[in-house]
């Protein structure tokens, strides 16, 4: 009898030690430090020139050495965050996502790469928020980037990109990123999600930025800017966007709070 419960004694021990060291594998990646504060509507501390409204000045968020760091709105917080989850990037959520604004100051561990940091900011937005959500099947607008009718205006990339983690609001500057890469960057200047159909594999230099056009026009046209913006830009690219409707994977919101819990 004594052996037996010796037995089972070590067994509950061994038992014990797996699930910890199972708890211990599984652990949520975290900043080594991260602060994240609402800081007020797009439009507080905007102005009006000209006629048009303009919204308060943003920090795209970026990566750059170990630090995550921006002030924007929500909705493009968690493009950022959890776009590598859903692609294409389409998700479901109070309006207010994007009209207010949050700013993330974050230092990752050393050795971090981008996709590390954007689990580290899911695992903050999901703590400090209190954010449920879950994925869906949609039948979905969105635009598909094709082929242009002239010539392809974009030159093979010659060289790695060496911040892929850096980002700006209307800017795509790259020395090498693919076209479903741009596809995702164009998703966040569109009201739909846009989808990579060109068909062209490879990597292209880019040289992008339409910040200032499309900032020059939110007040009139919302969020997002004019979209003729857009649509023109890639157009001189030697590609086209196209209405389509298509069956796509969803992230739905299910609880967010607006206001985060304390630093």
């Amino acid at each position: 009898m004594q052996l037996l419960n010796t037995a089972a004694t070590a067994a509950c021990g061994i038992a014990a030690l797996a699930l910890s060291l199972l708890g211990q594998t599984q652990k949520a990646p975290a900043f080594e430090v991260v602060s994240l504060k609402h800081t007020g509507n797009m439009w507080d501390g905007g102005r009006i020139e000209g006629g048009r409204h303009y919204t308060r000045p943003m920090r795209s968020l970026q990566y750059k050495g170990v630090r995550l760091s921006g002030e924007i709105v929500l909705g493009s917080i968690f493009w950022v965050a959890y776009s590598p989850l859903v692609k294409p990037w389409h998700f479901e959520g109070p309006n207010w996502m994007n009209e207010e604004y949050f700013q993330v100051e974050a230092i990752a561990p050393a050795g971090t790469t981008f996709d590390g940091a954007r689990a580290m900011l899911r695992t903050a937005l999901e703590e400090r928020l209190g954010l449920k959500y879950h994925l869906a099947d949609r039948d979905t607008a969105i635009y598909a980037l094709l082929r242009g009718t002239g010539e392809l205006k974009l030159a093979p990339a010659t060289e790695p990109e060496p911040n892929p983690g850096a980002m700006q609001m209307g800017a795509f500057k790259k020395k090498s990123a693919s076209l479903a890469g741009f596809a995702e960057f164009l998703s966040s200047l569109m009201d739909r999600e846009v989808v990579d159909k060109t068909g062209l594999a490879g990597q292209y230099k880019f040289d992008v930025d339409w910040s200032k056009e499309i900032g020059a026009t939110m007040g009139e046209f919302g969020q997002h800017g004019d979209p003729t913006v857009v649509l023109t830009g890639v157009k001189r690219l030697g590609l086209r966007l196209e209405a389509r409707k298509e069956a796509l994977k969803v992230m739905v919101v299910d609880r967010l709070n607006k206001e985060p819990t304390p630093n």
